[in-house]
């Protein structure tokens, strides 16, 4: 599984940005055979590589969301999970966004493995979501949320 951190806006394009772009790299690197469920943003910069064999791509929120958030992802990824008999994934996410998915996996019934080697991915200052340009960024969203629970 990957999930998309940020992405640019550019005219009427969505790009992946620099945090998907290392996100890419790293899934490009590691990913062997197996099949990867991933986000638009991901799977789009992986497609450019030139590996997007056996992925399954994550495009448009759920009927009852207006955007494809991550509680959206992991629920319609627990899906296609569930059509393959699959039950544990591997994970590949911002290394700050990594504890929230992990909740959220936990929550929809996905058992995570996270790999190493993430700890680079960079926070992308021109984001078209302003909590994914920097960590000082990230943790205002994070207290937000936790303050509106």
């Amino acid at each position: 599984m990957g999930a998309a951190f940020g992405y640019r806006e550019v005219e009427d394009l969505i790009l992946p940005g620099k945090s998907n772009e290392a996100l890419v790299e790293y899934v490009a690197a590691h990913r062997e055979n197996l099949p990867a469920i991933l986000q638009y943003e991901i799977a789009e910069a992986l497609s450019v590589l030139g590996a997007s064999k056996d992925v399954i791509r994550i495009v448009e929120p759920s009927e009852a969301k207006t955007r494809l958030d991550t509680v959206d992802f992991a629920t319609q990824a627990k899906a296609i999970m569930a059509l393959h008999g699959w039950k544990r994934a591997l994970v590949v996410a911002h290394p700050n966004h990594m504890p929230w998915l992990d909740y959220v996996c936990t929550q929809v019934g996905i058992e995570i493995v996270a790999p190493t080697g993430l700890s680079g991915v960079p926070f992308d200052e021109q984001s078209a979501q302003y909590w994914s340009r920097s960590l000082a960024a990230w943790q205002a969203e994070v207290l937000a949320r936790q303050r509106a629970k």
